[in-house]
């Protein structure tokens, strides 16, 4: 079943309701805003929130946008897609542990899987984890793709959420990293679900969705995802309708190249 496409709202008004929620959650907003304008500098800085929860983030970069996207758009926890006390998560994609700090919350009696390839970030993934007291959270520090193995990691300079299996031509660096895949996921942690599955990994979910085994699909009670379009071939419909054909509820949300899709099997709330 499909629930329509769901356009954004224009970007100012976004990025005035983003700064709003980061004024009323920040003990420290005025490191915020001064990052907003560019005037933060390049050192890193912890953003206190009011609820005593901290992150270690890098002041000049990107990190502050994925911050948003996470905390105070909650783009990955729509209505209707809550992570409750006792659930099993996994996050692809981490970077620096905003989504994962906030499912370690929720699933205070339950288990968060994190998984990052790139080395700074996951450096900054475990200190925020520990600067949250969460033991419920497993770092780990792989790619997430359609196999185990090893695979390169292409290096975004301007992006620290922008790195990717994929070489866009504007990527000079890049670095080799050990990789898994969801079923393997599944197989090395011994996982009888998935109640939440949350993806922000680069391109890569096409890799992970092309040769997932349909009776490890239907382990995902609820998934929320962002999608990349990519051409031909590589284009969020196709996970759509492999969603769908699986018994998945599903609702598209569209900003320009990106897509968050949103899937739940009907009988999980």
């Amino acid at each position: 079943m499909f629930n329509g496409i769901v356009k954004n709202m224009d970007p100012v008004t976004r990025k005035l309701q983003t700064a709003a929620r980061a004024v009323q959650h920040l003990d420290n907003w005025g490191k915020y805003l001064l990052d907003c304008v560019g005037l933060a500098g390049t050192d890193k800085v912890v953003y206190g929130f009011r609820d005593g929860t901290r992150f270690l983030v890098r002041a000049g970069t990107m990190d502050r946008y994925v911050l948003n996207e996470v905390w105070f758009r909650r783009c990955y926890l729509p209505e209707g897609f809550q992570i409750k006390k006792s659930d099993v998560v996994v996050d692809i994609g981490a970077h620096i542990g905003f989504f994962s700090v906030m499912a370690g919350q929720m699933a205070r009696e339950g288990r968060v899987y994190s998984f990052e390839p790139n080395p700074d970030n996951f450096d900054l993934l475990g200190i925020n984890l520990l600067m949250n007291n969460l033991g419920n959270v497993r770092p780990i520090h792989e790619a997430v793709t359609d196999r185990r193995g090893s695979i390169e990691l292409f290096l975004s300079d301007k992006n620290t959420g922008g790195h990717s299996i994929y070489d866009y031509g504007d990527r000079t660096n890049r670095v080799v990293v050990s990789s898994t895949s969801l079923q393997d996921i599944v197989k090395q942690h011994q996982l009888d679900r998935i109640d939440f599955l949350k993806m922000d990994c680069e391109g890569a979910e096409y890799e992970i969705f092309r040769n997932i085994p349909p009776e490890v699909l239907r382990l995902v009670r609820k998934l929320s995802m962002e999608c990349h379009y990519q051409g031909e071939g590589r284009e969020p419909a196709l996970i759509v309708g492999l969603l769908q054909r699986n018994g998945y509820v599903v609702t598209v949300k569209t900003d320009n190249h990106l897509a968050m899709i949103y899937a739940k099997q009907g009988e999980w709330n």
